[in-house]
């Protein structure tokens, strides 16, 4: 475990017996043991609290009664049995255990992976399980590579797909809402103040901060509205994650919303002088930019004005 563990033992029998440890072969055995003590990761951390606590003052309560006493030069030198020192061992690993929420690897030690896509261009990547995530461009995720397995764990900023492997929890940490499945397919978009979760395949289970939690199944679409989440019935699941094919589509959404994702996907600046009640419903292909453009313009009678080959005028 460390120095750091070894220190913080000796610091707490020194406080508990007054007295340094001895130094010896049978307390550094029983040091060395700690590193291969572990709670039951279905035991609360009250009930690990009680029972070592109830275990040291039994072990106490037998030192007292069994513990010879040694008659040094008017001193009297209490010895602790070996067991005693295990249980105290054990209560200052499971108080560093309740600390770290479990967790006893050093966090200086974990490995953090993070997976961008940038500006005009999708990135996909395959996680140590074999799940897979697809990312919008100007997306990122993060994620702990070492452990992964023990905690399925991805911080998600923007949107991406995810296809995930059969096995523990997997949860999506974004900004706004978190997303927790076993193993099913479902897209999570998170910018902007916005939130919204499709699931194509199996159940999602997704929740907000002070909201109830929602399950969805397979066809099901839950967005953020204000702050709580709703259902949206109107949404088509397939049109949602069609972004991973090239198709993006809308449906009554603000153009505001609509250029910023030409801009992501083009790497251009769109500059819009349209009213902030006018909405886009329809789709637009990735391929050549003027055509995109066109496509969500005219609909609405907008006319555009290529002025580079960064930036385009809309105005109505």
């Amino acid at each position: 475990m460390g120095d750091i563990y070894d220190n913080d033992v000796h610091r707490w029998l020194e406080r508990e017996s007054g007295a340094t440890p001895p130094d010896d072969a049978g307390l550094q055995k029983v040091v060395a043991g700690v590193d291969r003590l572990s709670v039951p990761a279905k035991q609360t951390k009250e009930e690990a609290w009680a029972a070592l606590e109830g275990l040291l003052e039994d072990e106490e309560e037998e030192s007292i009664s069994i513990a010879p006493e040694t008659e040094e030069k008017g001193k009297t030198i209490r010895l602790m049995p070996y067991f005693a020192v295990a249980a105290s061992v054990a209560l200052v690993f499971v108080a560093y255990w309740v600390l770290n929420g479990g967790n006893t690897e050093d966090p200086a030690l974990v490995q953090m992976a993070t997976v961008t896509a940038p500006v005009g261009a999708s990135e996909s990547v395959a996680l140590p399980d074999a799940s897979e995530v697809t990312l919008n461009a100007d997306s990122k995720i993060e994620y702990a590579a070492t452990g992964w397995e023990e905690e399925r764990t991805v911080k998600l900023e923007g949107e991406a797909f995810f296809s995930v492997a059969k096995g523990e929890t997997f949860t999506v940490e974004t900004e706004l809402g978190i997303v927790q499945v076993l193993g099913t397919q479902f897209n999570v978009y998170a910018r902007d103040g916005g939130f919204r979760v499709a699931c194509q395949e199996g159940s999602v289970k997704v929740s907000v901060p002070g909201g109830p939690e929602i399950t969805i199944t397979a066809g099901q679409t839950v967005e953020l509205d204000g702050d709580m989440l709703s259902l949206e019935t109107e949404l088509n699941t397939e049109e949602i994650i069609a972004w991973k094919e090239g198709e993006f589509h809308f449906k009554n959404t603000p153009y505001r919303e609509v250029f910023a994702e030409i801009e992501r996907q083009y790497g251009v600046t769109i500059l819009a002088d349209v009213s902030e009640d006018k909405a886009f419903s329809g789709q637009f292909q990735l391929g050549d930019l003027e055509m995109a453009v066109a496509s969500v313009a005219l609909t609405n009678y907008l006319e555009y004005e290529i002025v580079n080959e960064d930036t385009i005028r809309v105005t109505e």
